[in-house]
């Protein structure tokens, strides 16, 4: 009883120990100080040691914008050996405090480790990519967005933050970075490498850079990032030459051009840095532009596109319509299209070209001969080249033709099938009962290759 009664004549007093005096956890109230440099007042706390291993909670004053430390005062005044640094955890171990992990008005837990006050709390009010462990992210860049913008006849394409809902361009921090993940850039490994970027990255087209552009047709420049070493280049990369197209192999590594600010060759790769070589790549998007005057980049972008799934790359059919024909049609000595022999199709991208391609039903009279060929609705615009069907004997068959066609529209199209005879008209398509023929048309995302991909077969007897 008396050791009791000890004890209780201490505790009115106010000077049993502080440590004695803390239980699992305690309440602060809200801090002071500035955001950087923040404060609370524990009124039984003596000494920080009082403090180890005890679960404190308060409410920021403000929130920090960096680095930033807490000084507590108790019972006699601020504690001597402060302030002390606040620390968060990571996948590598506890690091300093970058900024809004401790925000105004939301309260915060923290423990003092006897070196510095460790956030136990969320350290963001939402999950970012900060927040994201690599194999959490998948193999698509996290938390990006492409800007693109004219100015004094120059393109500039920029890696920016997320920022939904608006145009305006956020550059990376190492508090909301862009992860870009690349393959490894040992090809026999397979393992992704994640490279963040935490700074400003733009990458400009100077004027008189047409990029192989043409004039007055909607371009397609794709968005490429290229891990150089650990720092991401940004770069471009026109893929269509005519209706070839170059495609983009990211499982390979991939070389840039000399030069800064572009250049004007289709099917090559441009960075913001001179010839990076035999580097890992990842596409980021693509941006859309058509110039009066190729290279002079007056007119600001028309689409632009982050990459990601459901995006097609160069070379993927983007959609396809199929019509069969079973109409009989006995051709003339001009160019004239065939009876119900057409399909229509609208791009989604002017940007994009058109693949045509027709199974027709022959059926020619011996030394006679005709003339077939794909026409952008009528046949005084023809396309591709010509299929010539021919022979010394009568020939019935099947013969196919394809074109590749460049509308630059988004409205609907339609080709059709144009025949011309050779000699005396006697050629016919789906003569005989039960003849059936057929045209499929596909948007291309770029373009086929290679380059020769419309050149029709010939049908000779």
């Amino acid at each position: 009883m008396r050791i009791v009664a000890f004890i209780l004549g201490l505790f009115l007093l106010g000077v049993v120990p502080a440590a004695a005096q803390f239980d699992q956890a305690s309440y602060a109230g809200t801090g002071a100080g500035s955001a950087n440099a923040q404060t609370i007042t524990l009124p039984n706390a003596t000494q920080y040691s009082d403090l180890l291993g005890v679960l404190v909670k308060y409410i920021p004053g403000a929130t920090n914008t960096a680095a930033a430390t807490l000084a507590v005062s108790g019972n006699g005044g601020t504690l001597t050996g402060g302030p002390i640094s606040f620390r968060k955890p990571s996948i590598g171990g506890l690091v300093a405090l970058t900024g809004t992990e401790l925000i105004i008005g939301q309260p915060v837990w923290i423990m003092y480790d006897g070196t510095y006050f460790d956030v136990l709390s969320v350290t963001s009010s939402t999950v970012t990519a900060a927040n994201l462990a690599n194999s959490a992210i998948g193999f698509m860049p996290v938390n990006s967005q492409l800007n693109a913008a004219v100015s004094a006849n120059a393109l500039t394409i920029s890696l920016c933050s997320a920022n939904s809902g608006s145009n305006t361009c956020i550059n990376p921090s190492a508090t909301s970075p862009v992860l870009i993940p690349f393959r490894d850039s040992t090809i026999a490994f397979g393992d992704p490498t994640i490279v963040p970027v935490t700074g400003a990255l733009s990458f400009t087209i100077a004027s008189g850079q047409t990029m192989g552009c043409v004039n007055n047709q909607m371009c397609r420049l794709w968005v490429l990032g290229f891990n150089n070493a650990g720092t991401v280049q940004l770069c471009a990369y026109n893929a269509l030459i005519g209706t070839s197209v170059g495609p983009i192999n990211e499982g390979v590594l991939q070389t840039s051009q000399s030069g800064t600010s572009g250049g004007s060759s289709a099917q090559l790769y441009y960075c913001n840095a001179s010839a990076v070589t035999n580097k890992a790549v990842r596409i980021l998007g693509y941006v859309e532009i058509s110039e009066s005057t190729a290279g002079t980049w007056a007119t600001g972008p028309t689409y632009v596109q982050l990459f990601g799934p459901g995006v097609k790359k160069p070379g993927e059919t983007v959609q396809r319509a199929f019509s069969p024909n079973s109409t009989s049609y006995a051709s003339t000595t001009s160019y004239a299209p065939a009876t119900n022999f057409s399909q229509a199709i609208t791009p989604t991208s002017a940007a994009n070209p058109i693949f045509i391609h027709a199974e027709a039903n022959y059926q020619t009279t011996a030394n006679d001969g005709s003339n077939a060929q794909i026409g952008r609705t009528s046949c005084s615009n023809l396309v591709g080249n010509n299929a010539v069907l021919s022979g010394s004997t009568a020939v019935i068959g099947m013969a196919p033709i394809s074109a590749i066609d460049s509308p630059n529209t988004t409205s609907s199209v339609t080709y059709v099938l144009c025949l011309k005879a050779a000699v005396g008209g006697a050629t016919s398509i789906n003569n005989n009962t039960g003849n059936i023929s057929s045209m499929s048309v596909e948007e291309i995302m770029g373009a086929l290759e290679p380059a020769n991909d419309d050149q029709p077969l010939r049908m000779v007897g």
